[in-house]
């Protein structure tokens, strides 16, 4: 099977300062014909992560950036599940199922390199779309930071900000169910967020959007935190600084509260050298040696009942169009888990 062309997203010029959907275009591209080491996939869905941000803003600095800006006129790329339609790749045959990465279009032809795994359908017959997350960057962003950087002991208390979004609820579960944490409190902005994610395993959740907020987690932590999840930046980071223990450490996943407003601005850093504070950064690419055995560590913990993934994410059913406000959901807060955009069955 062969397909001429495809509708897909492209972006119509770079941003700065507050993203909107006047960002992007729809556009007609032509789909090459596959080569060898190659298949095309009708694309089924995508999912939404806030480090696309960063890929389309005028002011990041390429040089610093772990990847390439994506330009005026190119595909807004994306981690996907797609289905075969033909292929000179034998591993992956015409009809099976996979994840790679592409980005916002209805077909894609991608390389090995650009895929991640074959999907196993679910018991119903349909495309896995936890493939997106726990079994994505997700799933693999939230072990990496638990196990390889947080290592959580027995006993710990953990404070998990964005609590509520992919990495978080994963992590939240991850410190409470698996490690043992003795104290987990998450952070996430209104109350059924909040009793969701208590619902996930944290003994303790904040609701950002209160005005009291900050009292509130104050109050979580009289002994502090031994280790603060960071996936938000901006005023949470600003007090958790105060908040963690000497020698702890604040492990920065994400900084979505910036990513699409003012930059970050720090009051409370001499408590990083009074405190001795350990900060670690990374991002999900600095590990490929852990994806397999994370994935076989969540497989296993999911048959065992310690991590949920029931409702870790929030499907939207939409043309390809329409994609763009969709993503847009990142930044306003109104949705929970994995934002997932699913354009075909």
């Amino acid at each position: 099977m062969s397909v001429q062309s495809t509708k897909a997203v492209v972006l119509d010029h770079l941003v700065d300062g507050e993203v909107s959907t006047k960002n992007f275009r729809l556009e007609s591209k032509p789909v090459p014909e596959i080569q060898d080491g190659q298949v095309l996939v009708q694309v089924v869905a995508f999912s939404h992560e806030p480090a696309q941000r960063q890929w389309i803003d005028a002011n990041t600095d390429e040089r610093r950036l772990y990847t390439t800006l994506i330009k005026p006129g190119e595909t807004i790329r994306a981690p996907i599940v797609g289905r075969v339609l033909a292929s000179k790749l034998p591993k992956y045959p015409v009809g099976t199922t996979l994840a790679g990465f592409h980005g916002w279009a209805e077909y894609a032809v991608l390389s090995e390199g650009e895929i991640f795994a074959a999907v196993p359908p679910t018991a119903d017959g349909k495309v896995d779309l936890h493939a997106l997350d726990v079994f994505g960057l997700a799933g693999n962003t939230a072990y990496v930071a638990t196990a390889e950087y947080g290592k959580i002991k027995p006993g710990s208390t953990i404070v998990v900000s964005g609590a509520a979004g992919a990495i978080g609820s994963l992590v939240v579960q991850l410190a409470k169910k698996v490690f043992g944490a003795a104290r987990v409190i998450g952070i996430a902005g209104g109350k059924a967020k909040c009793e969701w994610v208590k619902t996930l395993g944290a003994d303790e959740c904040i609701d950002y959007k209160s005005s009291d907020w900050e009292e509130k987690l104050r109050a979580a932590v009289p002994d502090y935190a031994d280790i603060y999840f960071d996936n938000v930046g901006g005023p949470m980071l600003d007090v958790m600084l105060q908040l963690v223990k000497p020698n702890g450490t604040i492990v920065v996943i994400g900084a979505i509260s910036t990513y699409n407003g003012e930059p970050l601005k720090i009051s409370n850093w001499p408590q990083v050298i009074y405190n001795r504070l350990n900060i670690r950064g990374f991002v999900n690419l600095d590990h490929p040696e852990l994806i397999a055995q994370g994935q076989t560590d969540f497989a296993k913990w999911i048959g065992e009942g310690k991590i949920d993934v029931d409702e870790i994410q929030t499907v939207v059913h939409e043309k390809i169009e329409d994609v763009p406000k969709t993503w847009l959901r990142l930044f306003d807060g109104s949705a929970k888990g994995k934002i997932i955009s699913q354009i075909a069955a």
